[in-house]
């Protein structure tokens, strides 16, 4: 493989301002207190969970702004992303800044990534004298996108992650007195070597230890020289594994580690199984607690990363097996049933193909459908009847299918900062 380097920053890249935005459970969780705002109806005044992210945005900069009575003018360049498609969320939040405009897309490592880019543009250009990074999630618009809208009430394993209402803004500028970046290490694409879509935790610990190995290897520096190391949101499993990982060569490597997805909520009266998820994790618990922490004094020296899950819900669909499991043959007329099989869920579309008048009916009546599971083998087995009627006559017909749907590995991408006062 080839080798890494620390790029180390020798001009003043500081944490000027920040504001952290969140949603009710961010509110009820530990660090609630800490958040700028944090709406109890999550929709943030939007008609749609999709624009309630892009609001918690413009609010989350807004905020960050306000702070240090600086105009949204004097930004020279942002970078931002979120969990949506083409980073629809930060679009719609930002458009009305007329901010130049960086989209970022990283998973959950995009808030390392965005400040990464920032800062080396603010190194590359010693006269730019303030910058911006935003980074959102939102639990309902993620939740739609990558598994199940909510209303649909799927079950989620031990291991799975609450995906995180919170938004983080950060303005950077030149300020010697205040949180300053001083080192950025990209990480490598990792395999977690895990199928398990509920499990990112374990799928971004490979990437998160190997990023923390590489570091060390390259800088030279030792863990004593941290006052702490923190992951984005590798929750509880994600961070034994880590931990369990690290401590061959680390040994007092737990005493030094947190995760912001342990953090940010209070697991034992919120029911978020393994911890947070979501870009906007590590970007409102820097924002709400660690930025703080060193701007205080409290902490002088952290090493601080995000991992990311590099997932897609279509690369899912392009190894999910389409069959005719049924197809009725009549002179005029072709009916077949497509049965689209994924994880989790089953898809039927109802095709008719009118071969002479069109005006001749067909009527199909409602399979009666049963889905087995095999968790061992990993396949979907279906059983369907249906009749079909086509004018007078008609066929009944009952087949059995049944495919193959592994689910896709994780691996995961990270992006490692060294921040000190």
């Amino acid at each position: 493989m080839p080798s890494r380097k620390v790029i180390k920053l020798e001009s003043t890249v500081s944490f000027s301002s920040f504001a952290a935005i969140g949603g009710k459970e961010e509110r009820r969780g530990k660090l609630g207190s800490l958040f700028d705002f944090c709406d109890d109806e999550n929709n943030f005044g939007c008609d749609t969970w999709e624009m309630a992210e892009g609001e918690m945005g413009r609010l989350a900069l807004n905020s960050a702004l306000t702070k240090m009575n600086l105009s949204h003018e004097k930004i020279e360049l942002i970078a931002a992303g979120d969990l949506q498609n083409q980073c629809v969320a930060t679009s719609l939040g930002l458009q009305s800044f007329g901010i130049p405009f960086l989209g970022i897309y990283g998973a959950c490592s995009t808030c390392t990534e965005a400040l990464s880019v920032i800062a080396a543009f603010m190194e590359s250009d010693k006269n730019m004298k303030h910058s911006a990074v935003v980074t959102t999630s939102h639990n309902s618009a993620a939740e739609r996108q990558f598994r199940s809208p909510i209303e649909y009430g799927g079950q989620r394993p031990p291991s799975a992650q609450w995906t995180a209402t919170a938004a983080g803004a950060f303005i950077l500028g030149r300020d010697s007195d205040r949180p300053k970046i001083c080192e950025l290490f990209p990480g490598r694409i990792v395999d977690g070597a895990t199928k398990d879509g509920s499990n990112m935790g374990a799928a971004m610990s490979f990437a998160a230890a190997e990023s923390i190995l590489s570091y060390f290897d390259a800088s030279g520096a030792s863990l004593s020289d941290f006052d702490l190391i923190v992951t984005g949101d590798l929750g509880r499993v994600g961070s034994d594994i880590l931990c369990d990982i690290l401590s061959k060569t680390f040994p007092d490597f737990q005493s030094y580690h947190e995760d912001c997805g342990l953090l940010l909520y209070d697991g034992k009266r919120q029911d978020v199984h393994s911890g947070a998820s979501g870009c906007g994790t590590s970007a409102s618990v820097l924002a709400a607690h660690y930025l703080p922490r060193l701007d205080g004094g409290r902490l002088n020296n952290i090493l601080f990363m995000s991992t990311g899950a590099l997932t897609l819900i279509i690369s899912t669909f392009q190894i999910v097996v389409q069959i005719i499991l049924i197809l009725f043959a009549y002179p005029r007329c072709n009916v077949g049933l497509v049965v689209t099989l994924r994880p989790q869920f089953l898809y039927l579309d109802m095709s008719h193909e009118m071969c002479g008048r069109t005006s001749e009916a067909v009527f199909v009546k409602s399979p009666k459908a049963k889905v087995f599971y095999d968790c061992g083998k990993g396949s979907f087995v279906l059983s369907l009847w249906q009749t079909a009627h086509v004018g007078e006559g008609w066929r009944e017909s009952c087949r059995i299918g049944v495919a193959n749907v592994g689910q896709l590995k994780h691996p995961s991408g990270v992006t490692l900062l060294r921040l000190h006062l």
